[in-house]
């Protein structure tokens, strides 16, 4: 159990780098996201049912990094943001930067182990860039308690099932949207193949 910020303390008996399924309880904010992203390399199972809060945070300290300036790193005054509550986090599980080399590009860095996610019951929106390049990921899933999202079969939709959220980028072969969907988000395009219900309007894409 943890409290907003206080993450890498509550597991400071354990090795992070080493962690490959983790499950936490009790209150988040982007500090601890970031946490969680920048050190558990090898982590493949994230199990954020337990958390009932995601806490307002703002400063520098969150998952958020400004793509763009001197040379796309930004600045930490660009780094400065705002995350609301009760929303996953901008970036929250990619990363913008250097990756381990500082003679490496900057560019899109996610959790590259990260394969099953499950997302907290509290949370009313998500944030940008949360998933970027996450091309191992298979599975999303969130609990039927949260009234704005659903998972069907590991893939992320809004609660009445109109608008595809969030494809996990690692599953592999074609993919049919159920025909209740009526919105696809441009994450949609990503996908190698694209299968359409008959009755489906899909705009966005």
């Amino acid at each position: 159990t943890t409290t907003s910020g206080n993450i890498a303390s509550a597991l400071s008996g354990y090795t992070l780098s080493e962690i490959t399924s983790l499950k936490v309880s009790g209150t988040l904010d982007a500090r601890d996201f970031k946490v969680i992203r920048n050190n558990m390399t090898k982590c493949e199972i994230l199990d954020l049912s337990g958390v009932t809060s995601i806490h307002e945070y703002k400063g520098y300290d969150g998952t958020w990094k400004l793509p763009g300036l001197t040379g796309g790193m930004g600045t930490d005054k660009d780094d400065n943001h705002t995350y609301p509550a009760a929303e996953l986090p901008d970036q929250a599980f990619s990363r913008y930067g250097q990756g381990g080399d500082r003679f490496v590009a900057e560019g899109w860095w996610p959790m590259e182990s990260l394969q099953k996610v499950i997302l907290p019951s509290c949370i009313n929106a998500i944030g940008d860039d949360v998933f970027r390049r996450s091309e191992v990921i298979q599975t999303i899933l969130i609990g039927d308690d949260n009234n704005y999202f659903k998972s069907m079969d590991g893939v992320l939709y809004s609660k009445d099932g109109k608008t595809l959220q969030q494809y996990p980028f690692g599953r592999k072969g074609d993919f049919t949207l159920p025909a209740s969907v009526r919105i696809a988000s441009p994450l949609a395009s990503r996908m190698r193949s694209i299968r359409f219900a008959q009755s489906s309007i899909v705009i966005g894409i």
